[in-house]
């Protein structure tokens, strides 16, 4: 969805003959988030990967030892824009973002307002990928408000520390000591981001693998999923309605995306 909004704002910066550098997101990344488990922020990396890098902190750690504040750097879309003069600066950004004057109000799911672009190519864009920019924002800002009351009825249920608590004893028995995945997750991806040497390598990996381990002992990502879709079941009428509301976005959104021939 974010890539054929993004296809979209290029086609039209063309139509205006300006370049455009989109920034798409990739399949793997998308992946992910879809495979997100509530309090298990390892869930998705597969005992593979753990085998041949431990969760990645020790690779993203050695890049950014290499190349310090790499990640801070202004991308080719935003060094193209400061290099031009400031007579075609201005053209390009009426034309991307439209007027000041143009920003409209919004409300955000669950509380509290804010301003969107309404005019250029972007609110364009997202006007035609979401069918308009009240379905964007729904998409963007109301999925993750949902989600987060999704998780939060979760974590809330008396079977999610309880597993979490077989989790953290079976890491213990083989001299792992972390009460949850998250406190393992940022723990250990503080302290080997920070000095990646070898042998924090090899505990990464040793780690990671011991962690898969456990978790399929006490079906710690089924006991979650289960938990999920039982909660989906016992949503309120207002969250449901939200529920099918973005649904019918991501539906037509999804639409327009094939039809471009893009994913994401």
């Amino acid at each position: 969805m974010h890539n054929a909004a993004e296809t979209l704002t290029g086609r039209c910066m063309h139509a205006h003959g300006l370049v455009y550098y989109p920034s798409f997101d990739s399949a793997a990344g998308a992946a992910a988030m879809a495979a997100v488990v509530p309090g298990v922020p390892q869930a998705a990396t597969g005992l593979a990967a753990r085998q041949a890098d431990g969760y990645g902190f020790y690779s993203k750690g050695v890049q950014h030892a290499a190349h310090p504040g790499a990640q801070d750097r202004p991308g080719r879309k935003d060094k193209y824009v400061a290099s031009l003069p400031a007579r075609k600066r201005q053209r390009y950004l009426l034309a991307v973002r439209g007027r000041l004057s143009q920003m409209m109000p919004v409300t955000l799911l669950g509380a509290g307002t804010g301003r969107i672009a309404a005019g250029g190519c972007i609110a364009a864009a997202r006007r035609q990928a979401y069918g308009s920019l009240t379905n964007f924002i729904l998409a963007v800002d109301g999925w993750t408000q949902i989600r987060g009351q999704l998780n939060g009825a979760v974590q809330a249920d008396p079977a999610f520390p309880a597993v979490i608590a077989k989790w953290s004893a079976c890491m213990a028995a083989h001299g792992y000591n972390y009460p949850s995945p998250d406190n393992l997750w940022n723990r250990l991806g503080t302290r080997i981001y920070g000095a990646p040497t070898p042998a924090h390598h090899a505990l990464e990996i040793r780690t990671a693998v011991q962690d898969y381990r456990c978790s399929q002992a006490v079906k710690l990502t089924a006991t979650i999923r289960r938990l999920q879709a039982h909660h989906a079941r016992y949503v309120t009428k207002a969250l449901a309605g939200n529920v099918s509301r973005i649904t019918q976005v991501f539906a037509h959104a999804i639409k327009v995306a094939r039809g471009l021939h893009v994913t994401g």
